[in-house]
């Protein structure tokens, strides 16, 4: 994606399948159970996963959450030992691992060390009002209108059910999800000096005509 337009320069997943013969599998993926498969379940070969398709981002969603930190002044990229990682941290319902025992850390360290911990008390700092407010600026509670066929938006808790559990996986990028399109289009947003653009061909009906933008 050019983030400065929002123009999609390329796009590509896998497993696929060959256009000239589409009712073919053609990956051990399909092949293995494609006669179990009901007609509706086939479908699913044929579906662009980029834009219908959501996940857990995990680890890639630490930028956007570093990024609303950093634009509300909660943090610093250098303050040496603001986080600190013993392995894990502990919560009523579970204890939440980390791949290591990092330390003390700035938080470009626990960007760098990808430190879940670091992450929880980071998102704990900035508060789920806040990153709420930052992921409806970043478009992730709805689709992007990328006008590509069967898009979906983001699947996220209600604001009011997040309890410090939830808040604290927020931060590393899980129990909720996303599409593809939605994180690089937020990502994107990050390189546009904290502008978010819609696709050329998006449906809008709006000032900006073929391209809606929303600063934060």
């Amino acid at each position: 994606m050019k983030p400065s337009t929002g123009d999609v320069l390329a796009l590509a997943q896998y497993p696929d399948y060959d256009l000239n013969n589409p009712f073919t599998p053609t990956t051990d993926y399909w092949i293995d159970k494609w006669d179990s498969l009901s007609s509706v379940d086939k479908t699913e070969m044929y579906r662009n996963l980029t834009v219908s398709s959501r996940y857990e981002p995990g680890s890639t969603f630490k930028l956007i959450n570093s990024s609303i930190a950093l634009e509300e002044d909660i943090c610093e990229t250098d303050t040496a030992g603001e986080f600190n990682c013993i392995g894990y941290e502990e919560f009523t319902e579970q204890i939440i691992n980390c791949t290591g025992v990092h330390g003390r850390q700035s938080l470009r360290q626990v960007l760098e060390h990808s430190c879940n911990p670091g992450m929880m008390q980071l998102a704990k700092k900035i508060g789920t009002r806040t990153m709420y407010k930052y992921y409806q600026a970043y478009g992730l509670f709805s689709k992007t209108g990328v006008g590509l066929p069967e898009e979906v938006g983001g699947y996220f808790h209600k604001e009011s059910n997040v309890g410090p559990t939830e808040l604290a996986t927020l931060g590393f990028g899980q129990r909720f999800k996303i599409t593809p399109m939605q994180l690089i289009s937020a990502i994107s947003a990050i390189s546009n000096d904290g502008i978010l653009m819609r696709a050329k061909n998006c449906k809008r009906n709006c000032k900006y005509r073929n391209t809606c933008c929303y600063e934060y």
